[in-house]
């Protein structure tokens, strides 16, 4: 994150695994920088890319069914995320085969 407005500053990487809230992290971490009294505030929520496969018709449930949230679901229309649901775990993301799914910056967050 070197010369990016993160840098020196905790960032949650889901890309090796997703978020379980069990605090392992807070715990872990020497400089406090991680507070468990504030909660699950993951600022990050579900993006899914044109190349998701239920997006170009083809019959993919791997997102749906590792949303623990059951926020997102697969319809004839292609994928649909409830925003209020996602939690920002980061669960759909590893399941997706096809690396289609990211997680952005949820807007209005810090």
């Amino acid at each position: 994150y070197e010369g990016s407005p993160i840098a020196g500053t905790p960032v949650l990487d889901l890309a090796c695994g997703q978020c379980s809230y069990c605090g392992s992290c807070a715990r872990a971490c020497p400089t406090g920088a991680l507070d468990l009294q504030l909660g699950r505030q993951v600022q990050t929520r579900v993006q899914i890319e044109e190349s998701c496969q239920a997006r170009q018709g083809f019959y993919c449930l791997l997102c749906e069914d590792a949303c623990p949230q059951q926020a997102i679901k697969a319809t004839a229309d292609g994928i649909n995320v409830n925003m209020d649901a996602c939690n920002g775990c980061g669960a759909c993301g590893l399941a997706c085969l096809h690396g289609s799914i990211t997680l952005i910056r949820q807007p209005g967050s810090r």
